[in-house]
């Protein structure tokens, strides 16, 4: 041993034997030195010498935090845990050394985990199961330089483009999505870099060729085999059954996914041609698809009648059709039978039991499921609160229904990102309800993908990165949503190529969703410094959702970046004031040396957050830009 050790320090309950060693096995198969030792009832003073020096030399300290842990009020682990905190206060703080793993359902909350463990950000490997992603981060943070590893800096994998993605959501989530990405990162780079950039601004003038580059977003690349089912069209009489016509393409789609060989366009992008009469290779050609699917659904009393077509997408023809008359209880077979004709007709063997995965088997329940996708999806209050009502009666009506637990716990999250209920209130709720999911089905990936998207929302990147990676474990079709934290995460530890890739991964599986296309322009690409491609990928947000909430607030600051003060001054004052348009006029107007107007914007800005506390971290990147660096520090603290 020596001050330079790149070995691994585990430290755990002795009834956590069997998980450490786990941890360690998988540690010591990459090449990792571990310490790990296994005899914690030997004692004696050489042995505790020995534990105290591996402790003040070791590269990483390793907690393993669980119910036992919490349990044991004395242990020889929590000497261990104290000399290991002792040593990281004696650390720059950008320096990784703790590195908490909790193995079970343990909360950060805990107070008998040490503080400093518990301001750090958790990975959780249930059971001690490690995953290739943990081994790798390890790794990193061995071999790169210690001062310069932040101890959130962690990796993750694309995983496998092959899905049908969820129901179309941007219009309900979108504003939040521009809030949530704001406070550390970019607030604080403007702090840093305002008065430079503003020095510069004025002497910058891009040539024509490259703001024309700008425009320009390259579209993924989209698999063989690939197939989106359009929005199915509601004949009913009085054209009532949208939500069972909707749900049943969405639904369809999701099964679709679980066949082998088939890559299934997500409903996000898919639902994009809903109400419009596109030409069918158009349509084909925007969602890069090679099949479509058109249906629709007349219901009268409890008989239905859902018509289905496979079309070519290059050439419009048809390649199979049926119809189904069938009692409206029978939806669950109509979907498979769907599915099972379309493999069939595109020669691919069905070779897993699609029944298996039905969450429900109440027509009822289904029925309330189904109401409450369409009302997340028309987004607003009124209907967002009746689509948890529905999910609610369905979990009364059938409460192993897991599915439904899971949009409960996302229709909770959308209702306190929006304000509409506390937001400790909504975590809380919504955590719950996710975890009431995984309870019934433990391989319910929606369930897990929410959960990320909750861990994000409360600054658990450990926490977010755990569920991510259990989602993918899963195989079979990935939600986009997951790729999309994943990407969130990335982007928050600065490995920006690794960032470019996870949302392209997400545009592969939905390639007309907006949210994926602001993400990229304003987590990634705006706040790595590449102008030109955060306005490319803002505009392309804007052309598939024109009232996007603060699209127009990045663009414009995308193009203020590139010195086209006046661009970004027209973009700015396009944008609502509920989404920053005086925040991001201010910003503009100091730009420009128009100080007059600038100090009216951001009063007009502050009149309006003393009535609602709407964007803190707004106003603080205004302060900050101007150079008023203590006005800006209150604001960023008031944020936070």
């Amino acid at each position: 041993m020596n001050a330079t050790s790149q070995a691994v320090f585990i430290s755990y309950a002795s009834q956590d034997a069997e998980a450490a060693g786990h941890i360690c096995e998988a540690l010591r198969t990459a090449g990792i030195e571990v310490w790990f030792d296994q005899s914690e009832l030997r004692g004696g003073d050489a042995w505790d010498q020995s534990i105290r020096e591996q402790i003040q030399e070791c590269a990483l300290f390793v907690p393993i935090i669980s119910a036992n842990a919490h349990a044991r009020t004395e242990g020889y682990f929590r000497f261990e845990w104290k000399l290991a905190v002792d040593r990281s206060h004696r650390m720059a703080p950008d320096q990784a050394f703790l590195l908490p793993v909790v193995i079970d359902e343990t909360q950060r909350a805990d107070k008998r985990i040490p503080d400093r463990f518990r301001e750090l950000q958790w990975t959780r490997l249930p059971e001690g199961n490690v995953s290739p992603v943990f081994v790798d981060r390890v790794q990193r943070l061995l071999s790169e330089e210690r001062s310069r590893v932040p101890a959130t800096a962690f990796p993750l994998v694309a995983g496998q483009a092959s899905s049908a993605a969820p129901r179309a959501r941007q219009t309900a989530l979108s504003s939040w999505r521009s809030k949530l990405a704001l406070l550390v990162t970019l607030g604080v780079a403007l702090i840093i870099v305002g008065n430079y950039v503003f020095e510069r601004l004025s002497r910058i003038h891009p040539e024509p060729e490259t703001v024309a580059a700008a425009a320009q977003v390259s579209a993924p690349t989209t698999p063989q085999n690939s197939i989106a089912v359009l929005p199915f069209e509601d004949l009913s009489d009085q054209r009532s059954q949208a939500y069972l016509a909707e749900g049943m393409a969405s639904e369809l789609a999701g099964v679709l996914g679980r066949i082998p060989g088939l890559h299934v366009i997500g409903t996000t992008s898919s639902f994009q041609f809903k109400d419009k009469s596109t030409d069918i290779r158009s349509a084909a050609d925007q969602l890069g698809a090679s099949y479509l699917v058109q249906g629709s659904v007349r219901r009268s009393g409890d008989r239905m009648r859902v018509a289905a077509q496979l079309l070519e997408g290059r050439s419009g023809e048809q390649r199979w059709s049926d119809t189904y008359d069938r009692d409206v209880s029978d939806v669950f077979n109509v979907q498979d039978e769907i599915a099972t004709s379309l493999a069939r007709a595109l020669q691919l063997t069905v070779s897993t039991d699609l029944e298996m995965h039905r969450s429900t088997k109440s027509p009822e329940a289904y029925d309330l499921y189904l109401e409450g996708l369409h009302d997340i999806d028309v987004g607003s209050r009124e209907r967002v609160e009746a689509a948890a009502a529905s999910f609610q009666q369905a979990l009364h009506l059938d409460p192993a229904f897991a599915a439904a637990a899971a949009e409960q716990a996302s229709t909770y999250l959308l209702m306190g990102v929006q304000e509409w209920i506390p937001v400790r209130d909504t975590l809380e709720r919504s955590r719950n309800a996710a975890q009431l999911a995984l309870r019934l089905d433990p391989k319910l990936k929606a369930a897990h993908a929410v959960l990320a998207q909750i861990d994000l929302h409360g600054w658990d990147w450990g926490a977010a990165e755990s569920e991510v990676l259990q989602a993918q474990q899963l195989g079979g079709r990935q939600e986009w949503q997951s790729a999309e934290v994943a990407a969130a995460l990335a982007a928050n530890a600065g490995h920006w190529a690794q960032a470019v890739e996870l949302e392209k991964a997400a545009l592969t599986m939905d390639p007309l969703n907006s949210d994926v296309y602001a993400a990229l322009a304003e987590q990634v690409y705006l706040r790595s410094g590449r102008y030109p491609e955060a306005e490319a990928a803002e505009r392309r947000t804007l052309q598939i959702s024109p009232n996007y909430a603060a699209a127009h607030y990045y663009l414009g600051l995308a193009l203020m970046f590139q010195g086209r003060l006046n661009d970004a001054l027209a973009a700015m004052q396009q944008e609502t004031s509920d989404d920053g348009q005086y925040e991001g006029l201010a910003l503009v107007y100091h730009a420009m040396r128009r100080k007059a107007e600038s100090d009216a914007a951001l009063k007009r800005a502050l009149e309006r957050e003393h009535h609602s506390e709407y964007w803190p971290s707004g106003i603080a990147r205004a302060y900050a830009f101007r150079g008023e660096l203590d006005h800006a520090m209150e604001w960023l603290e008031r944020a936070w």
